[in-house]
């Protein structure tokens, strides 16, 4: 579940798009960098146990929680302020305010013209 953007949890079928990739991809991208699943993932799993299945609606307030949480891109203080920007806008809840896939490929641009 935790690759499965809010608009599918919420069975929003009329906002299927290219934004659900840019969900996947920012989820993938955070595996990738932290070397963890996100918070919610841990709730979502089966228990094999309990035969427990997961609580969507404890997930979506966990969605919801992290998209409020804003990142400010000019915060000089942490160098880890521009990947946790652009995270943050590839997992935006509302997938209206979620970048699509041109702007983050011009995000990545502009951070590694930065660099050099």
């Amino acid at each position: 579940p935790s690759f499965m953007a809010p608009e599918i949890l919420l069975k929003k079928k009329e906002s299927y798009s290219y934004s659900l990739d840019i969900w996947s991809a920012g989820y993938l991208l955070y595996i990738l960098l932290i070397g963890k699943p996100f918070p919610w993932y841990v709730d979502t799993l089966f228990n094999e146990k309990t035969n427990k299945k997961p609580d969507f609606n404890k997930v979506l307030k966990k969605m919801t929680k992290f998209d409020n949480e804003s990142v400010n891109p000019n915060d000089t203080n942490d160098p880890n302020i521009p990947i946790k920007f652009l995270i943050w806008n590839m997992l935006r809840f509302d997938p209206v305010n979620r970048w699509d896939a041109t702007t983050v490929l011009d995000y990545l641009k502009n951070f590694q013209e930065s660099m050099q």
